[in-house]
């Protein structure tokens, strides 16, 4: 729960946030950054506690990736956000992008 601080928070969400309005073309309300804090005894890898993970989960609702160039500047985009801030932080981390179709 203490891994960010208040301004590390504030920054994510701004570079995420970012990433959507001046690469996408998004109005900033479209973008939401929620924090999940468990408790540290809450993460397991192969029956193993590990105290220092990190799971991100990216809804990508808005529009969905029509190729795999569109994709892959999206995924660059994200890893040059959570890259510098997860190493700085010495976390064991990974993310998930889920799609959605726009229309439903």
């Amino acid at each position: 729960p203490s891994l960010f601080s208040n301004e590390d928070k504030q920054n994510l969400a701004n570079s995420t946030t970012k990433i959507y309005t001046s690469r996408g073309g998004f109005p900033a309300f479209y973008v939401r950054v929620r924090f999940t804090e468990d408790q540290p005894s809450s993460s397991f890898f192969g029956g193993s506690k590990n105290e220092n993970f990190v799971h991100i989960q990216i809804w990508h609702l808005a529009r969905v990736f029509r190729c795999g160039n569109h994709k892959d500047a999206f995924l660059n985009l994200v890893d040059s956000v959570l890259n510098p801030v997860m190493q700085e932080k010495g976390a064991d981390w990974e993310y998930t992008v889920n799609e959605s179709p726009r229309d439903l």
